[in-house]
């Protein structure tokens, strides 16, 4: 009662390379067979579902799934500039999306300026590490190129793309649109920046559990206060 079990029929049909390109569904219908308790007529329209599938070659297909600049003096986290001086990473998690392992792949970084329109490699056909479908790698790579004060102010984008290397299993231009990402960061100098996080009113209670709790409203009989985040 108000229950389910999953069902996993292995279908005696294996499709041959004459099928490649043509598609197919399955249509699955379940019937109470119980003479004491049929099933009414109007609950069976949930007992019929189906699933339509294409017959196709595997195939290969990197993904790069993220990527950004972290500034090395800050922490890890992603950035939008980068300070003079200090040394930066590009990020990036490369993902298999086909359905081969990936034994032979690459990936380029270009830094492009955006105020020139100046593209320089930065790194060029650089293997990766193998990956089985659907996984993942994640890759720090320290630029080479650190930023000086006379670059402060301006813009640059970082563009990546991956690269399927297998010459027998070529990735589909049609898989490709995952290959590539970009991320804009600016250079400036670091500045002050104190953030208020919240702001509300407490309020004194011999309750234990009440106090420095933000209260809305406020008892004329206590004293009241204030509490802020930063």
């Amino acid at each position: 009662m108000n229950g389910y079990r999953l069902i996993e029929l292995t279908s005696p049909l294996v499709f041959v390379e004459g099928q490649v390109g043509r598609r197919y569904r399955v249509e699955a219908r379940a019937t109470v067979k119980d003479p004491l308790h049929p099933e009414p007529p109007d609950r069976q329209t949930n007992n019929a579902s189906s699933w339509e599938f294409s017959v196709v070659h595997p195939v290969t297909d990197i993904a790069i799934q993220f990527k950004c600049v972290v500034d090395t003096s800050a922490g890890f986290g992603c950035r939008d500039h980068i300070f003079p001086g200090q040394p930066w990473n590009v990020v990036f998690y490369a993902y298999n999306a086909g359905d081969l392992p990936l034994t032979s792949w690459s990936y380029d970084i270009d830094l492009v300026n955006l105020d020139t329109g100046e593209h320089t490699p930065l790194k060029t056909q650089t293997a990766g590490d193998p990956l089985n479908p659907s996984t993942s790698t994640n890759v720090i790579w320290p630029s080479p190129m650190v930023f000086d004060e006379s670059q402060k102010g301006s813009h640059w984008r970082v563009d990546l793309r991956g690269t399927v290397k297998d010459p027998l299993n070529p990735e589909p231009p049609d898989r490709q649109q995952n290959n590539v990402a970009s991320w804009e960061f600016r250079v400036q100098n670091p500045v002050p920046d104190i953030q208020i996080g919240y702001v509300c009113v407490t309020q004194d209670s011999a309750s234990s559990d009440s106090i420095l709790q933000c209260r809305d409203p406020i008892y004329s009989t206590s004293p009241g206060g204030s509490s802020s985040s930063s």
